[in-house]
């Protein structure tokens, strides 16, 4: 048996898969004690972690203890005359009619970072010499001061040669045997000095948590007689072993998000739709990427809290609009939902834990959509009126009765959604008019019809179990590892000899950890460079295929090609530079498709008749329940599906359809 947990800010999911099916359960988080939220779903389960063979874990403790600053003190140490680094920032306003716009914090402050001397060129040949006593000196006076901190290292073109930040590592940890030390030079070792240093403070930062919180958790797993691999999902989709995790926590921000996008990428294309948009909305945020030609699309390089990270991650776009996310006035009188969220504790108004705010869970309750008596399958009672009272005294507030207010919270929730899209999409040069929009999370069906009709997409697909798809998804994920190597150079000019040479150190890298890591299955290497034309300040990444004669030649088309897509021009006749080259280790784990399929076995029908109101018109609604449901079902929208896990709504004009693998395809009909 296998099993998959994925941690929430509302809820924590749990799928076990075997050969006698699948099995899925939601538990309410416990954020004070995240590990604890694990071990409730486990007793849910029946204890069943004892017999299972593999664990994957997906967690927001990093992504959490960044937003939150709750990480550990870090020293920083630096280059002579780079000591105010992580203060200088970029210069980038995030926010541009922000009127009260702060710069961000950094997560060191300036009296922590240690500057030394010694310098290596960007050729990677020492300059300066590296004088050993005064580092020790330095390191000892700060390690004195700031006895619980971690240690990050980022010294000027480490990426080239590391040698003075080994050294730095090694005086360090000859002072203190315990302490975490972070180098720049395993973190992320490529050019851009800014974003090396700020990803390197990351990983220091959040190392103790990460690691305190899985060692925790590993230790409850083993008294409970468990004795199989244990895993975290990272932001790029693949596991990693849990106990190399702590020293790469910066891999980990976006755990819980990559394992839905691999979820519903192998869940979509089982009914073949192999271009999606994904919507991950849960109850704290939501989560939307683009998969094309059933690859999701990856990126290196992302803003966290407004402070970059540089690391291989998919494309995902994040707002603070979830099922919980508090419906707010601002000071000009605007509607706003999220970022606050009304997480686990007290949870939306209709929960009934004492909380008075509206979020747009209540919306759906008033408009009718979610109904009190099948929420999470009838397990858990709404309180309608409790609801209508949040959502009203918004409404009051903005001129509007109960049901515009609950509309115009739904509107504006899908307005937040609707700009993450276009992020991922029509800035990339992608039209989502193309796209199928996958929904999965405990509120992403919900809102899905919505957000297609905003951007003329014709078909929502929800796969099954959506509101567990985070936690099926990280056990349909791949092991992945990915690596990189500065080489400045003019693309054209290299030859087929001197590209394979410069893979030839990654692919040794790789294949030294495939030894230490001993992942199940066999294992593939995709090599690709980072290309921008002379004197751009941003690359894009194109396949290297060394089958090719001349490799060089078509990573340059391919370049400009990509170039053309994203941007509508490129310049052929402009010389091209290479800035990485860049590895991906995938080890496939095979797609259990027959724990996948749902039973054909359905118990009869129970169709019930209700009303729902959409734009503050009643609307009469047949409300399904999705277990009821063969392959070929067909149904016309007004319509709300209901399961354990989530619920679906489907507007009218548009119509239901259920595929061979359970699939729900709702797809525009068109006018006669």
């Amino acid at each position: 048996m296998r099993i998959g947990v994925e941690v929430g800010g509302t809820f924590t999911d749990l799928v076990a898969l075997s050969p006698e099916g699948l099995r899925s359960l939601k538990v309410s988080s416990t954020p004070a004690m995240p590990e604890q939220g694990v071990l409730d779903a486990l007793d849910a389960l029946g204890g069943g972690e004892a017999g299972a063979d593999t664990i994957v874990h997906g967690s927001t403790v990093a992504t959490n203890a960044l937003l939150e600053r709750r990480g550990a003190p870090t020293i920083l140490v630096v280059t002579e005359g780079f000591r105010d680094l992580l203060e200088l920032q970029r210069e980038v306003k995030t926010r541009n009619y922000d009127l009260r716009y702060r710069r961000t914090e950094p997560l060191v402050p300036r009296n922590r970072v240690v500057e030394i001397g010694g310098r290596i060129d960007a050729e990677g040949v020492e300059v300066e010499p590296f004088d050993k006593a005064a580092v020790r000196e330095s390191l000892e006076a700060m390690l004195n001061q700031n006895p619980e901190a971690t240690l990050a290292v980022c010294l000027l073109h480490s990426y080239r040669n590391a040698t003075h930040e080994r050294w730095v590592r090694d005086i360090a940890l000859d002072l203190r045997p315990d302490l975490l030390v972070s180098l720049s030079s395993d973190v992320m070792p490529e050019f851009r000095e800014y974003e090396r240093a700020s990803t390197t403070t990351m990983n220091a930062y959040l190392a103790p948590v990460v690691e305190g919180y899985l060692n925790r958790l590993d230790e409850h797993l083993r008294r409970r007689a468990f004795g199989g691999r244990f895993y975290i999902m990272q932001s790029n989709g693949g596991m990693l072993p849990a106990e190399r995790s702590g020293s790469h926590a910066v891999r980990t921000v976006l755990s819980g998000p990559a394992a839905g996008v691999m979820g519903a990428v192998r869940m979509a294309a089982l009914s073949g739709h192999n271009s999606i948009i994904t919507l991950d909305m849960g109850g704290t945020s939501t989560d939307i990427s683009l998969i094309d030609d059933a690859t999701p699309t990856d990126t290196t390089s992302k803003l966290i809290d407004r402070l970059p990270i540089l690391t291989p991650m998919l494309d995902i776009a994040t707002i603070g609009a979830g099922g919980g996310s508090i419906a707010w006035i601002d000071d000009t009188g605007m509607l706003n939902v999220g970022p606050r969220s009304a997480g686990a504790q007290p949870g939306p108004a209709c929960y009934g834990r004492g909380g008075t705010e509206p979020t747009l869970t209540d919306a759906f309750v008033v408009m009718g959509i979610l109904r009190p008596n099948r929420f999470l399958g009838g397990r858990m009672a709404l309180d309608v009126a409790a609801a209508e009272r949040a959502v009203g005294s918004l409404g009051a507030r903005l001129g509007l009765g109960l049901q515009r207010a609950a509309a115009s919270i739904l509107r504006v929730a899908v307005a937040n959604m609707l700009h993450a899209t276009r992020e991922v999409s029509i800035e990339r040069g992608y039209d989502p008019r193309d796209y199928v929009v996958a929904a999965f999370g405990g509120a992403g069906p919900l809102a899905a019809t919505v957000l297609a009709d905003e951007l003329g997409a014709n078909t929502v697909f929800v796969p099954s179990n959506p509101g567990v798809m985070s936690a099926l998804g990280l056990l349909l994920s791949d092991f992945r590892r990915d690596y990189v190597a500065t080489g400045m150079s003019d693309a054209a000019m290299l030859s087929a000899g001197a590209i394979r040479a410069a893979l030839a150190g990654l692919e040794a890298e790789a294949r030294t950890d495939i030894e230490r890591m001993r992942p199940e299955g066999d294992a593939r290497f995709h090599f690709s460079a980072d290309l921008r034309y002379a004197g751009q300040g941003y690359e894009l990444s194109v396949p290297i295929r060394l089958s090719d004669e001349d490799p060089a030649r078509t990573m340059v088309d391919a370049f400009h090609e990509l170039h053309q897509l994203r941007f509508g021009h490129s310049y052929p006749n402009a010389r091209v530079r290479l800035v990485n080259y860049r590895l991906r280790l995938v080890v496939a784990r095979p797609l259990p498709t027959d724990a996948l399929r749902v039973a054909r076995n359905r118990p009869d029908r129970q169709d019930q008749q209700g009303d729902i109101w959409i734009d503050g018109t009643k609307q009469p609604c047949t409300f399904l329940l999705r277990e009821t449901l063969a392959a070929g079902v067909t149904a016309a929208g007004p319509v709300v599906v209901e399961e354990d896990s989530a619920s679906t709504f489907v507007p009218a004009g548009w119509r239901l359809r259920i595929d061979e693998h359970g699939g729900m395809n709702i797809e525009r009909q068109v006018a006669a």
